[in-house]
């Protein structure tokens, strides 16, 4: 028998083994967790932080090993994981292209990695580029050229196996993607799998100064990469100096960014500046051709794949191919059989190519004669010319530019009907001309564009096109769909004799007998001064007036035309004194007593062709037929025979606001409607049918 003594430290013994039991049981505790720390645990990644993502270290955890470790000796760490059964190919094929993303952005920050700056890169004061964990920080510092070139060639090697990788884990794994649909991890795979292509190609670009687009293969380390352009409007283009990532773009000025999800990475190529659209360049001398500008910037959808027809052919595989799309022609693509919606960023090329040109300083400096390139009308095409695809033409108003359109055109690109029927080509012109002049030149312009591309006029792109213009550019787009002799108007002054003998000038006869430009079927007007406004009545808009000049080249031009069609100098005297040559200035001529509105109070828009007006009203209070978007008078916007109007809440920029997108949206889809290019219909609500049928 033990006894008491040895009793009592037998009990105290069993009561801490007892303890240190109930301890252990109670290591794991509940507390309160928000719900945006669990999707960050979920959802996280080397993408948005400085950590792997939970499924990553997971997937570490069952080898035993640290991460720290296994990040250190990766290829020790990927050799253990694949030497376990536990361990599904999935699950192996992610984490790889994770920790392959990982040691290229470690790399990326040491010294021999660094980049110096590059002025022909996209710099963030011009659109605010975004910095992210996949950029590393750019320094000027001396680097050992072999020392730089080891290391991004290490670093484009790692780029390629997190490629590899990734590919493999979304379209070779054991199930389908459509089976992985609704996995948090095939989303970050995906996103894996853009960044390193889009890194790749601008390490690629940096390093060696060509762009990839510009070769028809290149080798990096064991790997090569064969390029292949597979869209026909790409092909028919100049190579890109420059693609720029749309990963790495954020833009002030537009309110969304219209994308198409899919597979692939975004892109914006860049081609080459043509020598006419230097500003210092005289666009009088420029020929219409010359004028008529396709898009330097333009959405590009790039798939980098490794050859291999399984598996194992795919992760031993050292060829890859590099496809660039166009993701206008192209909506899908086709893996292993299979048709995959193509990833696209059409926003990021329209905002770059906005922030690039800087429009709106060039409206201003033509607006006072000092932006050369005004001098006459150019027309910019936002994609290239598609002969399927409805045209939309718009014009914008006083001092503005293209940018006026900004939220229409955006939201164009991102509606998928409006995306894949409509095209869009911008006017820009210099608004201190004659508007009669802007008229006649937009016109011809236009006229040589459509033919410039269909000379036979047979493409469904070269007829039903629509017209839209904003304030001035509202008068200028009713005078391009009237058939209106301005003459008796114009030249009352003269005797019926000379009247006659003068108005078939041809100078005289293309600007005064109005003719509407064939392909225009449709117009809308918004916030239009048909009748001229108080507003540039006011004293300082009076003395603005004073500082705004015609273009030189403009007089110079009259002066040839003149010289050209008329022998007889006594004709052109009679010419000066019917008042036909006291050129205005746009400016002026928006008065409500100006010559341009005396000539043009009875132009008459042509009967088959249906418009509507949008207008903005600045206080609901005033009786609508009193009332005013602040700049022009509803009476003046007003014309008798609309097929629609719309009175909106707003000021005179009417065209930025939500509820005229609306109705733009839906008169761009009643036209579809109409010609049975569409369904009657079929892309509205039950309420939305309603609403619109209120408004038609």
């Amino acid at each position: 028998m033990l006894k008491p003594i040895y009793r009592l430290q037998c009990g105290l013994f069993l009561i801490l083994i007892m303890g240190g039991g109930l301890t252990s049981c109670s290591v794991v505790r509940v507390k309160p967790q928000s719900i945006a720390s669990t999707l960050s645990n979920e959802r996280d990644s080397i993408l948005n932080s400085a950590e792997l993502s939970q499924a990553t270290r997971s997937v570490i955890a069952i080898t035993g090993q640290e991460t720290p470790g296994c990040t250190a000796q990766i290829d020790d760490c990927l050799k253990q994981l694949r030497a376990l059964p536990q361990i599904s190919p999935e699950q192996y094929l992610s984490t790889a292209s994770e920790l392959f993303l990982f040691k290229a952005h470690e790399l990326a920050s040491t010294a021999d990695c660094q980049l110096d700056p590059d002025p022909n890169q996209v710099q963030p004061h011009e659109v605010g580029v975004v910095a992210r964990q996949m950029q590393a920080p750019i320094v000027i510092q001396q680097v050992d050229p072999k020392l730089r070139a080891k290391c991004m060639q290490q670093q484009q090697n790692y780029l390629l196996d997190a490629v590899r990788n990734a590919y493999a884990y979304l379209f070779f794994s054991n199930r389908k993607a459509e089976q992985r649909l609704f996995d948090n991890r095939q989303v970050q795979v995906r996103d894996f799998y853009n960044m390193a292509v889009a890194r790749l190609l601008f390490l690629n670009e940096r390093s060696s100064h060509i762009p990839l687009s510009l070769k028809n293969s290149v080798a990096i380390g064991n790997n090569t990469i064969h390029l292949q352009i597979q869209s026909n409007s790409l092909k028919k283009l100049p190579a890109p100096e420059q693609l720029a990532s749309g990963y790495d773009l954020s833009f002030r000025g537009l309110k969304s960014i219209k994308r198409r999800d899919g597979f692939g990475a975004e892109f914006v190529a860049i081609l080459p500046q043509p020598p006419a659209e230097n500003e210092n360049v005289d666009a009088a001398t420029l020929s219409q051709y010359e004028r008529i500008n396709n898009s330097r910037f333009l959405p590009v959808s790039v798939i980098l794949t490794a050859k291999g027809n399984n598996l194992e052919e795919i992760l031993k595989s050292n060829e890859f191919n590099l496809d660039i799309y166009d993701p206008y022609e192209s909506e899908t693509v086709a893996i292993k059989n299979q048709q995959y919606p193509l990833a696209a960023n059409f926003s990021a090329a329209y905002g770059l190519w906005l922030a690039r040109t800087d429009l709106a300083r060039a409206a201003y400096k033509g607006l006072f004669d000092a932006y050369k390139g005004l001098a006459s009308p150019r027309l910019y095409m936002l994609e290239p010319y598609n002969p399927n695809k409805r045209v939309i033409v718009l014009i914008h108003g006083l001092a503005s530019s293209p940018e006026a359109w900004v939220s229409l055109t955006n939201d164009v690109m991102g509606d998928p009907v409006l995306r894949q029927n409509f095209q869009v080509w911008q006017i820009f012109y210099s608004t201190s001309m004659p508007m009669l002049e802007s008229s006649y030149e937009i016109g011809q312009l236009i006229k040589t564009a459509f033919k410039r591309y269909d000379p036979k006029l047979k493409n469904s792109a070269s007829s039903q096109a629509v017209v839209m213009g904003h304030s001035m550019g509202a008068v200028i787009g009713r005078l391009l769909v009237s058939n209106t002799d301005l003459t008796p108007d114009a030249l009352k002054a003269l005797s019926t004799h000379d009247k006659e003998l003068i108005s078939q000038l041809p100078i005289v006869k293309q600007r005064l007998q109005l003719r509407p430009v064939p392909e225009f079927k449709r117009a809308v007007f918004l916030s239009a001064p048909f009748r001229g406004t108080d507003f540039a009545n006011r004293w300082y808009t009076r003395a603005i007036q004073r500082f705004i000049r015609l273009p030189q080249s403009f007089s110079a031009s009259v002066q040839e035309l003149l010289a050209n069609a008329v022998q007889n100098k006594a004709v052109i005297n009679r010419l000066e004194q019917s008042g036909l040559l006291n050129f205005q200035s746009g400016v002026t001529e928006l008065r409500k007593d100006s010559r341009f509105n005396e000539i043009t109070q009875h132009v008459t828009i042509a009967k088959d062709i249906p418009f509507h007006l949008v207008m903005g009203r600045s206080s609901s209070t005033d009786p609508l037929n009193q009332s005013s978007d602040g700049v022009v008078e509803y009476e003046s916007a007003h014309l008798d025979g609309a097929a629609s109007e719309k009175v909106i809440n707003g000021g005179h920029s009417i065209q930025e606001t939500p509820e005229a997108i609306l109705e733009l949206r839906r008169i761009l889809l009643l036209h579809l409607e109409n010609l049975g290019d569409i369904p009657s219909q079929s892309h509205a609500l039950p309420e939305q049918v309603a609403a619109s049928q209120s408004g038609s």
